[in-house]
């Protein structure tokens, strides 16, 4: 640039970033690459978009201010300092979370509300002792293989089911987002989330319900096909030893194979109650 300039390098530092001149210098910057200033207008028509077009899908800050840059210069707008930027981010993601949570609401019944509450009740076993929440058994992870860790994942299911989430209740949303709610009702206990806003409340259980359906459908998959190759591995263990017996039971037994291993060859296509019977009853 100093080279273009036909100006020592040393200028640059010299250079005067709060003066009058550089903001002369910066009218004529704009004005020759048709820039404009940005306005109040323009940051909640930025808001907007974001909120509508892209928070949807992207929630990641540095990525969100990528986007924005993008905008700006497409628009043909000088864009805002970085920290106004990352204020209209968060204008737009609270936005977008309370009419998220806002929609989520308005479509669950009384009767799906007051059985998502129930799950922040104690359990029944331990409801005089106040007792850990429905919310917090549904939160486990399963044990080791065996049938009762089977029934207790389906059991973990029906009651999940049981909520009458409706089924497209969460369609076209991206999974971004129901995986940022689903780690908030995770980490959260139950009486914390008791305390939050009806429409938070209700959202970060639905979502819970929802992924952890879907986690649990998974855990029975593999627990099935665990259980499949253990009781496999025990039945072929247990024919090994089974056969092995026998082969210690009988007397003379390696004479006895010698010679039906000698008549099987003698007679590779033969029948085994004609070829073998005779050696060996």
């Amino acid at each position: 640039m100093a080279h273009q300039l036909a100006v020592p390098p040393e200028c640059y530092a010299a250079y005067q970033w709060t003066s009058r001149t550089i903001s002369n210098h910066r009218i004529a910057i704009r004005t020759f690459l048709k820039f404009r200033e940005a306005t109040t207008q323009d940051a909640e028509a930025l808001t907007t978009w974001l909120r509508e077009k892209i928070v949807p899908h992207q929630r990641q800050l540095e990525a969100l201010l990528d986007l924005l840059y993008a905008r700006c210069q497409a628009l043909q707008i000088e864009p805002p300092t970085r920290d106004r930027l990352v204020r209209l981010i968060r204008a737009a993601l609270a936005a977008h979370d309370q009419y998220f949570c806002d929609e989520c609401l308005r479509r669950l019944t009384p009767e799906v509300r007051q059985r998502l509450d129930d799950l922040l009740k104690p359990l029944p076993e331990a409801a005089a002792t106040a007792g850990p929440a429905v919310l917090h058994e549904l939160k486990l992870d399963p044990g080791r293989v065996s049938v009762e860790t089977i029934q207790a994942e389906i059991a973990k299911l029906e009651r999940l089911r049981a909520c009458g989430l409706p089924p497209d209740l969460f369609r076209g949303v991206a999974p971004k987002i129901l995986d940022t709610y689903r780690q908030r009702a995770r980490v959260e206990e139950s009486y914390e989330i008791r305390r939050h806003p009806e429409a938070l409340r209700y959202t970060l259980l639905a979502v819970f319900c929802w992924t952890r359906q879907q986690e649990i459908v998974d855990t029975l998959a593999e627990l099935l096909v665990d259980t499949t190759h253990h009781l496999r591995k025990r039945a072929e263990n247990r024919v090994a030893k089974t056969f092995l017996a026998d082969l210690k039971r009988v007397s003379g037994k390696g004479h006895l194979l010698f010679k039906m291993a000698e008549a099987a060859l003698a007679q590779p296509e033969g029948v085994v109650r004609e070829v073998l019977y005779p050696i060996v009853d």
